[in-house]
């Protein structure tokens, strides 16, 4: 568990980072104002969004480095 909970501890701090108290009510305002009129959006954007992340893993393949360091 304590290998786990360290593995995901990087990655657990960047999502909370953004999840501020200002942040949260502002979805939730707008999430409940919109309800689900913005879903076809997820159907526009997941496949821009799939095709940036198969490009940036290639890059990252060939390159040897990442986009998040970005050095050597």
């Amino acid at each position: 568990m304590r290998d786990y909970l360290r593995s995901i501890g990087p990655g657990v701090v960047a999502g909370a980072s953004d999840a501020d108290p200002t942040t949260v009510a502002t979805l939730a305002v707008v999430g409940a104002g919109t309800a689900y009129a913005l879903t076809w959006l997820t159907l526009l954007l997941f496949p821009m969004i799939a095709v940036v992340q198969t490009i940036s893993t290639h890059v990252g393949i060939v390159t040897g480095r990442d986009f998040a360091k970005g050095g050597d």
